[in-house]
């Protein structure tokens, strides 16, 4: 996601299709020139909801990535929405 310019963020929020039926494994990093990342979440999905579900992870950023690893039924990720909130 490209926020547009280097802005301050409170953190993310991502949906998942089918989220409240699995786990879906992921990092979030951050960058403010797209070419060096810092990975700012490593982790999992609740499985418990196909609603937002928010990250609390305050930083400055320009770039926001999001790598999944898969999900607890598949090797894949379904994200259906990716936000970042101030």
């Amino acid at each position: 996601v490209d926020l547009g310019q280097v802005t301050d963020i409170g953190g993310v929020a991502l949906s998942f299709m089918d989220g409240s039926k699995r786990l879906e494994y992921y990092d979030v990093l951050y960058s403010e020139d797209g070419i060096h990342y810092t990975k700012v979440f490593s982790g999992e999905s609740t499985g418990e909801t196909e609603e937002y579900e928010s990250l609390s992870i305050p930083g400055r950023a320009r770039y926001l990535r999001m790598i999944g690893y898969g999900n607890s039924t598949s090797t894949f990720n379904s994200v259906t929405e990716f936000r970042a909130f101030k």
